[in-house]
């Protein structure tokens, strides 16, 4: 009887101190991760470095309680441990703790939410995303500046067009339309001297101090008929002497004029020829020189006529015996 009031007193200072024991443990304790030393969960501040045990230390769970899942995934984390809305979103953000490789969350900072840093995971992700989709439309739509240049330059080629199309208009209303009748005049007074003419010319040509008119045919052609007039020309005449005798020169003419309808001239000539006499029952052929000067007017009646009066003088030479004569001409011209 004695022994089993031992053994029942042993018992219950063994249960005693168990209890003791066994409800500190159980009923939780926090490792500071400054010092590493394990406080009850009532202590809330480590008493060696003043650590907030409540916000970063680190819960040490009682024997035989499954470990927690460390992952880096946030999506992981949240499936294993939801929160059915019983918990606020702000106690599920975490931070790496810089020892032990595990991440504990905590509540995010003032200074983290003034600069907009502490966002749930989804708003990261659709923050993301978000930036993603902006990017592609950027590149699928890019500012062609050579596009937006040559746009420019059409416009002011077309501008430009369309101003010279209206001064041209402006123009055309503006100007008079000219008058046929007067162009055609213009064109003739251009060609007033005509390419061919035929008249007839006198002069005198005596013999020894007999004076003896000289009077033919003159053919005339102009080379060219513009401000400079270059021409020849062929006459065939008789000289009334004491006998009358054949005379036949061929002159080159060069000369100025005035382009007018009625035109001026004033030209120099040089020829050369021959005179056929009857002497003794034998013809006797003389060498001719003539050199001379006439001025005169190319008067265009129309389109296809021109009468040329001319006056001027010439020396006539045989051999070494000379003859100043005045001349007298009128053609018609075509």
């Amino acid at each position: 009887m004695k022994d089993l009031r031992i053994w029942w007193r042993w018992l219950m200072l063994v249960s005693f101190a168990a209890f003791m024991v066994a409800g500190p443990v159980a009923a939780g304790q926090r490792r500071c991760p400054v010092c590493n030393q394990f406080f009850d969960d009532s202590i809330e501040i480590c008493p060696n470095d003043g650590t907030d045990l409540k916000l970063l230390g680190e819960k040490v769970e009682p024997a035989g309680a499954p470990e927690p899942e460390t992952s880096d995934s946030a999506e992981k984390s949240a499936e294993t441990s939801p929160d059915n809305g019983e918990t606020n979103n702000e106690e599920r953000k975490y931070i790496r703790h810089d020892r032990g490789g595990k991440r504990k969350r905590t509540a995010p900072q003032e200074d983290e939410d003034a600069a907009g840093s502490g966002r749930s995971d989804r708003q990261r992700r659709l923050r993301d995303e978000r930036t993603g989709v902006a990017q592609v439309k950027k590149k699928e739509t890019p500012v062609d500046k050579n596009a937006v240049k040559d746009a420019a330059l059409r416009e002011e080629y077309r501008a430009n067009k369309e101003k010279a199309i209206q001064e041209a208009l402006a123009k055309k209303k503006t100007e008079a339309k000219p008058d046929p009748e007067l162009e055609r005049q213009k064109a003739l007074w251009k060609q007033t001297a005509p390419y061919m003419s035929i008249g007839g010319r006198f002069s005198w040509m005596g013999e020894a101090d007999k004076p003896g008119l000289v009077m033919g045919t003159e053919i005339d052609l102009n080379l060219l008929r513009t401000n400079v007039r270059v021409g020849l020309s062929s006459f065939i005449g008789v000289r009334h002497v004491s006998r009358n005798e054949l005379i036949f020169l061929e002159n080159v003419s060069i000369g100025v004029q005035k382009p007018w309808r009625f035109s001026p001239y004033l030209s120099g000539h040089i020829g050369i020829g021959t005179i056929i006499s009857q002497r003794f029952g034998e013809d006797i052929t003389n060498l001719v020189r003539a050199v001379g000067i006439d001025a005169g007017i190319d008067c265009r009646l129309n389109n296809a006529f021109v009468v040329t009066p001319s006056v001027g003088y010439v020396r006539y030479a045989i051999r070494d015996v000379a003859w100043d004569s005045l001349t007298l001409k009128i053609s018609l011209g075509f």
